[in-house]
């Protein structure tokens, strides 16, 4: 598309302007090219923003139509993997009248469901779904993810994790939500470690969403508010004023622990 000066329009300018924007601050056109939004899901790869070592940022949906109840399964594998960022899944219940539960929760009691979301270090993405003599299908488990073979590149969209403090979108009251990655970095099997977040001025908190590396089986836990997924791990993060609380422990005689953690804060301020 091409412009000249008696064919300006706020709408043609806004065309010119959407076809120019992958190719702003610096971004090479492969990487252009393969760039989508992040609320548009696919089960191919695409480049959804960048992590805060300024590597691309992709996410890709892995699905399967058939699950076996109590089944570990794999679903998918991540070619290259190095990171998890996010990851979220979704599974039907046949036995319950199709009704869809969320991978990744547990409770204590055998015939009550129980699951498990995993991605390992050599990037496969593991379910697990238990419910006494149920039947289950339709597994969709979405994944945001670092690669080995990638170097930092600025990709430049609002979908960017960063250890600065950025606005990132309005919350309900119409005050700015703020979103800030803190690095947690290691700590014992079953321990609390207390992680200065570097906030000021919080007022509400949105979300907390965060993985730990276990040294142990080499796969990304996701760290959840006071999230149970017994008998295998259970997780906690507490935010107060100054301090990330954070928590991890694996049932295994005590011989995990946790080599790398980070958690992503969403929230605004008293100040705004």
């Amino acid at each position: 598309m091409s412009l000249t000066n008696d064919q300006i329009t706020a709408q043609n300018f806004k065309m010119f302007f959407d076809e120019i924007r992958p190719y702003l601050n610096g971004t090479p056109p492969t990487y252009a090219n393969m760039f989508n939004r992040s609320d548009l899901y696919s089960t191919d790869e695409k480049i959804v923003g960048c992590w805060i070592d300024g590597k691309p940022l992709y996410q890709k949906t892995f699905y399967s139509s058939t699950y076996t109840n109590a089944e570990w399964k794999v679903i998918g594998t991540i070619d290259d993997f190095e990171t998890v960022v996010s990851e979220s899944g979704m599974i039907v219940n046949v036995t319950l009248g199709f009704h869809r539960y969320a991978l990744g929760c547990g409770v204590y009691d055998d015939n009550d469901m129980h699951s498990v979301l995993q991605v390992n270090q050599q990037g496969k993405v593991i379910v697990y779904a238990r419910r006494v003599n149920d039947a289950w299908q339709d597994v969709y488990v979405t994944v945001k993810y670092t690669k080995t073979t990638d170097t930092a590149i600025k990709v430049g969209t609002g979908n960017d994790y960063s250890t600065d403090e950025q606005i990132v979108g309005t919350w309900i009251d119409g005050k700015p939500i703020y979103q800030k990655t803190i690095d947690c970095g290691s700590f014992p099997n079953n321990s609390v470690k207390n992680v200065a977040h570097g906030i000021s001025n919080i007022k509400n908190v949105i979300s907390i969403s965060g993985y730990a590396k276990n040294t142990n089986n080499s796969y990304w836990s996701d760290i959840r508010l006071l999230n149970d997924l017994y008998p295998d791990v259970n997780t906690q993060v507490l935010v107060d004023a100054t301090n990330i609380m954070i928590s991890c422990r694996k049932n295994d005689n005590g011989n995990s622990g946790w080599l790398q953690s980070y958690c992503t804060l969403q929230y605004t301020k008293t100040t705004d």
